[in-house]
């Protein structure tokens, strides 16, 4: 998701291309992508969302151990969960 929402100048803008081209986004993918970058762009690198997604465990029970160990609000944990599952074939992956 990092990647693909191309919030920060760090991410490589070839991921948006392809996801265009190969995943047909459609507007409400789009939209999740802008809250993606919305959520990332409030805190920045390396506070909260890598820490909480970048696991290797069901993004319920990262999303829940996120809110449990204060990395994340509630509300935003919720929204990332929805947000980084809206695609299948689009995985987190560190």
């Amino acid at each position: 998701m990092d990647q693909l929402s191309e919030w920060d100048d760090a991410c490589h803008r070839q991921y948006g291309r392809w996801a265009a081209k190969a995943l047909r986004l459609d507007q409400q993918d789009r939209k999740l992508l802008q809250d993606h970058a919305a959520l990332r762009r409030a805190r920045g690198w390396g506070n909260g969302f890598e820490q909480a997604f970048y696991v290797d465990e069901p993004i319920d029970a990262a999303a829940q151990n996120a809110v449990d160990t204060n990395l994340l609000r509630p509300e935003e944990a919720a929204v990332e969960k929805g947000i980084v599952t809206f695609r299948p074939q689009v995985t987190c992956v560190a």
